[in-house]
């Protein structure tokens, strides 16, 4: 069996009707309460997938999660096809403003909210925050609802152990975050009005593709019009015999409105040694054919040509990698979906893809006359509907990693400086994680004292009913909290025993050095904690 056959038998192409309105364009016919979508007879199943920290690990460590996540593509049986999406785009200007930004007060510190909210902004642009969702979505050909839902519960099993074992959390994708991501694409700069309840949708008699749908698209010869903007879907053709792991990272940080497919579809063992088969008979014969070429002609010197040497040993290898390195064979496809204001844009956004795709001797081909089908693929429907697929082994799919960096992003937030692998800003807010407890080492002038000063200006712009006690044994924070208008006592040791003498805000110079004033402020403390009255040296220096 050829691998071209192989592919149609298998091809997720689902209801393909001539569209006669912008809503019919979405090529999907029935979404169901768990979160399932049909299109004809394929059914398909959305999970979100968390990213992990792979680009900052040792490279021993980077080979240890390629092989599990090759086990990610192994485990998916035959009759099914897996699809990982990544979805990537500029955080929403509202978002921003909601999440992001400080909020008046009316406390007499809004002039430091405005000066904070145009330092966020600024870096903001600057970095371009993008932000980047991973999915993926399990398709398969059932003839009923209930055997492809027992299939892709089976499947979802597999999805949770390997990727947990990656340190990825999985979760369900339900309809109406599904149908937030068609909606942002399609309706750029509405991103915030976006409303979707099934069951008043079926209450109402409502399609629920009103709610997603573009005014106006329009397929073209090489590109597409959305709206006011435009799109265009390329596919990639060549792949190298290695695949670097940063090749789909490097491609998503060209353009910042893309969504980035990577199809899978597994070959059963029998069939790819059959096809290996097939394509060892070609080659021989391409062998005796130039043999006897060559005998006709009493050359009996020439050689087999190069091309059929290379061909010969990359079918030993892949028999190799199938036999020995207990490796499976798989039919790959790369499709982009990229958007842009106008075709100036879209034009460079082209360019700039294909040149990052030269750089790792790879080479993307523009879809002339196929956008509709490769738009349909490249988005989260579930469905392939072109046939650029290129064969690989477990080991290949697996260089094709989709992880970079965890990105920390929390609502509500304070700004703590920009992911140095992704460009992104990093919101976080430390007291809703299990221990928000941290510790700020750094080499003397490495700005320890900067960051923390920092931070309490940021927590106290943010949180209004926020109390914050300061322990400030040598006097750093003292213009800082007077400046917020706070109240500042100064503790001095009077006489032994330890006794506690509030002073007036008037700093006085310390009685004793600073070093000597915490030990003699700490030491007593963890005495009484631990019921010693003693230390020895070691233990308390």
């Amino acid at each position: 069996m050829k691998l071209n056959e192989y592919a149609s038998t298998r091809n997720t192409w689902g209801g393909v009707n001539t569209p006669k309105s912008v809503q019919k364009s979405i090529p999907v016919d029935r979404i169901y309460d768990d979160g399932m979508w049909r299109s004809g007879n394929v059914y398909s199943q959305m999970w979100s997938v968390s990213d992990i920290n792979y680009a900052m690990v040792s490279d021993g460590k980077k080979d240890e999660i390629q092989q599990v996540y090759g086990k990610l593509y192994a485990g998916v049986p035959s009759d099914c096809t897996i699809k990982m999406c990544i979805v990537s785009q500029r955080m929403d200007d509202l978002v921003f403003r909601r999440d992001v930004l400080y909020h008046r007060a009316n406390d007499g510190h809004d002039d430091l909210r405005a000066e904070k909210n145009r330092q966020l902004a600024a870096c903001a642009s600057l970095v371009g925050n993008v932000l980047q969702s991973k999915y993926v979505i399990v398709s398969t050909q059932k003839n009923r609802v209930e055997d492809a839902r027992d299939r892709l519960r089976q499947v979802q099993g597999h999805l949770v152990n390997i990727l947990s074992e990656l340190g990825s959390t999985v979760r369900s994708v339900d309809n109406s975050e599904r149908l937030r991501i068609l909606h942002n694409f399609f309706r750029v700069g509405e991103e915030s009005r976006f409303e979707f309840d099934l069951d008043r949708c079926t209450k109402l008699g409502e399609d629920f593709r009103d709610f997603v749908a573009p005014d106006v698209i329009e397929f073209k010869r090489d590109h597409i019009d959305i709206d006011n903007r435009v799109a265009k879907c390329m596919s990639m053709s060549y792949f190298p015999q290695r695949i670097d792991d940063k090749l789909v990272t490097t491609l998503l940080q060209q353009v910042p409105y893309i969504i980035l497919t990577m199809d899978f579809v597994p070959i059963e063992t029998e069939d790819a040694y059959k096809t290996l088969a097939d394509y060892r008979m070609k080659v021989d014969a391409d062998k005796v054919r130039f043999n006897r070429k060559s005998v006709d002609n009493l050359d009996f010197t020439a050689n087999v040509p190069q091309r059929t040497q290379e061909e010969e040993n990359t079918l030993n290898q892949w028999q190799r990698d199938m036999t020995d390195n207990d490796q499976q064979m798989f039919l790959t496809l790369l499709t982009v979906a990229y958007f842009a204001d106008d075709l100036e844009e879209l034009r460079q956004e082209t360019d700039a893809l294909k040149t990052a795709a030269g750089n790792y001797n790879c080479r993307f081909t523009e879809m002339r006359w196929q956008q509709e089908n490769a738009f349909n693929t490249a988005m989260p429907y579930g469905l392939r509907r072109i046939a650029n697929l290129r064969a690989m082994t477990t080991k290949g799919v697996a260089s094709l990693i989709p992880f970079n960096t965890q990105e920390v992003l929390v609502p509500g937030g304070i700004y703590y400086g920009v992911n140095a692998i992704s460009g992104n800003i990093i919101i976080g807010l430390r007291t809703v994680l299990i221990n928000g407890n941290a510790m700020v080492i750094a080499t003397s002038g490495g700005g320890k004292s900067l960051f923390v000063k920092q931070e309490i200006l940021e927590l106290f712009l943010r949180f209004l009913k926020a109390k914050f006690y300061i322990v400030d044994p040598e006097n750093e924070y003292g213009p800082l909290v007077r400046e917020l208008g706070a109240l500042w006592w100064i503790l001095q040791w009077t006489a032994p025993p330890i006794s506690i003498r509030w002073t007036s805000p008037m700093i006085p110079p310390p009685r004793f050095s600073p070093i000597l004033l915490r030990q003699s402020l700490c030491c007593p403390c963890v005495n009484r904690s631990w019921g010693r009255t003693t230390f020895k040296p070691a233990t308390r220096a």
